[in-house]
């Protein structure tokens, strides 16, 4: 099934839906940044992508994985798959270091992927793709643990000279860019009354 276009819901029902999904996002300044959209997921965005879903067992041109790592959702191949894009673990330093970008996995108990999210510009909070939903803003890594989500589990960095060298950090300014164009043109973020649906 082809994508569908982005969509440009009412801010109150995202931002219902993602508060009765994710608890402690309700305790937090948090922003909408994107439409909805299903071509892309977290783990695309996390590696400055929005033309595929980077997951495991692909199927193409939908998603894609690298060759070279094992199609399973665990914590190890995530970490392997990002290698190939110039990440090394850094344990649990989410701090901004000048000169790195930095991502977040996020597992559950058995340590499989279930999320990822990647560091805003000049350390500007957490960027995150909620699933086939819109790209949001949040402060910490912590915002997103739930049930849905699990809670973090590793920090993954790579010098912004490899992020150049792979024009990774051109396609993450390009897209805010792009995305900060599509909210000024699109009178539906305005806050209504709506009413909220569980996130699938």
């Amino acid at each position: 099934m082809p994508p569908t276009p982005p969509v440009y819901r009412p801010a109150a029902l995202v931002r219902a839906e993602l508060e009765g999904t994710f608890q402690k996002l309700k305790n937090v300044r948090w922003k909408i940044r994107s439409p909805q959209n299903d071509r892309y997921q977290c783990i695309a965005w996390a590696a400055c992508r929005t033309d595929c879903k980077v997951w495991p067992n692909p199927s193409p041109p939908e998603t894609c994985w690298p060759e070279s790592v094992d199609p399973d959702n665990y914590v190890e191949n995530f970490v392997a798959a990002f290698a190939t894009f110039g990440y090394e673990p850094c344990g649990n330093d989410v701090g901004f270091e000048l000169g790195y970008q930095k991502v977040a996995i996020y597992a559950d108990e058995n340590r499989e992927v279930q999320h990822m999210a990647r560091q805003g510009l000049l350390g500007s909070g957490w960027l995150s793709k909620i699933g086939d939903y819109e790209d949001i803003l949040h402060p910490d890594v912590y915002c997103l643990e739930s049930d849905l989500y699990g809670h973090f589990e590793l920090a993954l960095r790579r010098p912004w000279r490899v992020a150049i060298s792979k024009l990774s950090i051109f396609q993450c300014v390009w897209h805010t860019v792009k995305f900060w164009f599509y909210r000024l043109i699109h009178p539906s973020w305005n806050m209504k009354e709506v009413q909220a649906r569980p996130l699938r």
